[in-house]
């Protein structure tokens, strides 16, 4: 299948989730190997969901982690892409991997940050992926991004539905959804998850 955007798949634990995000044609799976982190998953349980999935881009969503600990996971495996949240850290991973960003942005004070900060992302990024948990910024972070005209291509992780995915801003390259939990092995419930792909699927 062929989706109409961009669309990464993050906080996959389970290999139901990694096979039907394969199967309708998403571009990356992330596993949250960050044990701080909601709905984190094991690195062997990631390694044996991994070796089960093809046609997608593999990404290893370190989080918090710091540089030692990813470095030591990486010596074990290495995906070609990583997630980390902080700046310096993307810094240092950049010439090793191809590195994804999060910045999560949940108050006035987070958005003021990465504006200021916006100027000193590494420019070898492959992605840049923005999240928020608070409705009431999600005008306030569009205004922010179209203003900021970023080079890296971006991903919305925030405010996407079903009813208004087609029509995301057109500065961000793509969407980013999260996997969930599985309540027991080939038993998920794909409601929202579905809605958003069935919506973005391109009909033969």
């Amino acid at each position: 299948m062929n989706l109409k955007t961009f669309v990464k798949v993050g906080n996959i634990s389970n290999l139901s989730d990694a096979r039907y995000c394969a199967g309708f044609g998403v571009n990356m799976i992330g596993f949250n190997l960050d044990p701080s982190q909601d709905n984190p998953v094991a690195l062997d349980t990631a390694k044996e969901i991994m070796g089960w999935v093809a046609g997608v881009d593999l990404v290893l969503e370190y989080g918090d982690l710091s540089l030692a600990q990813i470095r030591e996971v990486q010596q074990n495996i290495d995906t070609g892409f990583v997630q980390v949240n902080s700046i310096s850290v993307a810094q240092e991973l950049t010439s090793e991997s191809k590195v994804i960003l999060k910045v999560q942005i949940d108050s006035m004070e987070d958005l003021a940050t990465f504006k200021s900060q916006a100027d000193d992302l590494p420019e070898a990024l492959a992605y840049l992926l923005i999240d928020c948990q608070n409705e009431s910024l999600y005008l306030d972070i569009d205004q922010v991004v179209s203003e900021l005209e970023l080079t890296t291509q971006t991903l919305k992780a925030y405010d996407v539905t079903a009813d208004n995915v087609l029509s995301k801003p057109v500065f961000y390259h793509g969407i980013s959804l999260s996997g969930s939990h599985e309540e027991k092995p080939g038993f998920k419930d794909y409601d929202e998850l579905a809605d958003i792909l069935e919506v973005l699927e391109v009909e033969d």
